[in-house]
This record gives structure tokens, sequence and C-alpha cells, in this order.
């Protein structure tokens, strides 16, 4: 009797198996969305009119995306309700974009298609709480940084007050080790960035006498609160890949980002912390990087 029972109870887990194997695969052509393109509407508001203070709105339930920046100046917001200082004047146009793809209704993964939508606002003029991050960095266009070095044959002070280009941890405020002109100029103090905003976006360009001279054809990124900048492309800060933090101990998505420690009028503080090379091996320390502008 037993043994009877075990037969059938093995019989039906069997039958089950072969129910489940059986089962129909889910046909890609059924793979529909859950928006339409053409009904996405998207809109800017501008409080009070023709000032830079945006509200930029999504109104189509079932769609997820961000907002970016003209001119590749970076994401203004995610999400589909976002409020915006743009810190230029002129007439700009915005782009939402769908964070997912449309799949057309053949269900062809192959013919998905990226959505994009724009709006366009003329910004007349600036409101006094916008943060002036942008204009202080290039100035009315184009602005060149040189390192802040106070006196370049001058004495320099043990405990960082004078550091221009230092050694840290992954603690900016902690100082380690300055170079001392005219020995270890490496970079070299006569070293320029310059930032600025072309008709194709920003363009960063870096000059060292030391490291190779001039060197363009870059594009700079900061993130929507300041606090980030990446630069994409062959030039990076003077001094990044001879005494800061070599090329081989950082992995290539960080190699090239800073976090700003200060941007004022009269000031450019960039850092980039420590880290471990890709095999886990190696450690790099942090560095500082202190800018003033050119007169």
């Amino acid at each position: 009797m037993k043994l009877h029972k075990i037969i059938n109870t093995i019989l039906a887990i069997g039958l089950g198996l072969l129910i489940v194997a059986c089962a129909p695969i889910e046909d890609s052509r059924d793979i529909v969305n859950t928006f339409n393109p053409n009904d996405i509407q998207v809109s800017i508001t501008q409080t009070p009119a023709g000032s830079n203070v945006l509200t930029m709105r999504m109104t189509t339930p079932g769609v997820t995306g961000f907002w970016e920046q003209p001119l590749g100046l970076g994401v203004a917001g995610f999400g589909n309700d976002v409020e915006f200082f743009f810190p230029l004047t002129g007439e700009h146009t915005f782009t939402y974009r769908v964070s997912t793809p449309f799949i057309p209704p053949s269900g062809n993964l192959m013919d998905r298609q990226f959505i994009y939508k724009t709006a366009t606002v003329d910004i007349q003029f600036l409101d006094e709480r916008t943060p002036p991050y942008l204009t202080r960095l290039i100035g009315d266009g184009s602005r060149a940084w040189k390192f802040d070095v106070y006196d370049v044959y001058g004495p320099f002070a043990l405990d960082g007050s004078d550091s221009w280009w230092y050694m840290t941890d992954e603690y900016p405020e902690i100082f380690w080790w300055q170079p001392t002109p005219p020995a270890n100029r490496v970079p070299s103090v006569d070293s320029r960035i310059i930032f600025s905003i072309t008709k194709n976006g920003p363009s960063f360009t870096s000059y060292s006498p030391s490291e190779g001279g001039l060197i363009g054809d870059t594009r700079w990124e900061a993130n929507a609160d300041w606090s980030e900048i990446v630069f994409v492309g062959d030039a990076s800060l003077p001094g990044r890949f001879d005494g800061g933090a070599p090329v081989g101990s950082m992995p290539a998505s960080q190699r090239n980002r800073f976090q700003i420690l200060e941007l004022t009028d009269n000031r450019l503080a960039l850092f980039q912390g420590t880290s471990f090379n890709g095999y886990g091996m190696g450690w790099s320390p942090g560095w500082v990087w202190v800018f003033r502008p050119v007169d």
C-alpha cells in the first residue's frame, strides 16, 4: 500500500513538471508600452515671467525620465516636476529624456526608440537668488585660472596655509605634503586651465609646460548642485598624471572626476580622494588643486 502511494506521488510530481515544461513561452510581441510618445506633454514656466527661475514639468502618467540643461551643461534634475535656476540669459531649449525606450506595436526590440521632448524659454534676467557658480567659473564666456602660488620663490608654511597643489588622504583638509618651488615643480607653477562656453557647449583646456604643453578638445560637466566637476576628453588638471593619482590606480570612471571644495570669484579649489587600483592593491593619496583667476 505504501509503495502504491509512493508511486502515485512520483507520477503526480512528474506530470506537474511536464505541464510546467510545456507551458507556452511568452511571445515577445506581447511586450507593450505603458505610454504613447505622442501623448507626452512637457512645459516650462518662469516665475516671475522672463526670469531664470524655471519649473519644468512632464505631466503624462506612466512616464519617467529626467531634464537636461542646454549647451551640454549636464542634468538639470531627475523626475517629472523640477524647479531649477538656469544661470544664463537668452533663449534656451531644455530636453526631457524618457528613461525607458518606446517599443513599437510590432514588439521588435531592435526597433525600440528613445524618446526626447523639448521646451524652449526666453530668459531675460537672472533672479538675485541664482547661484553664481557658472559665471564665477567662466566669467563672460571664457576664464583662465592659474595655481594660487603666493610667492613662487618664497617660503611655504608646513601646515598647508600656502598650499596650491598638495597631497592629502580621504579628507581634503588633511595636509601631507606640498611641492616647494623652485624644486619639485611638477606640475609647473606656470600651468593654466581654461573653462569656456562655446557654441558647441562647455570646453576645457589645460596648459602645463612640464606636461606636454597645451591640451584641449575636452568637455567639462558640473552636477546640478555644483559639488562635482567631470572632464570628458584628453585634458585634465595639471599634475593629474605625473604626481597626483596615477592613471593606473583609479577606475576609468573616476580619473577625471573632482569634488568642488570652493568656487568663488577669486578662488577655485578641487579635490580628488584616495582610491585603490583595479586589482585591489596599491593605494594612491588624495590631492587638492587650488587656483586663482589669471589677471
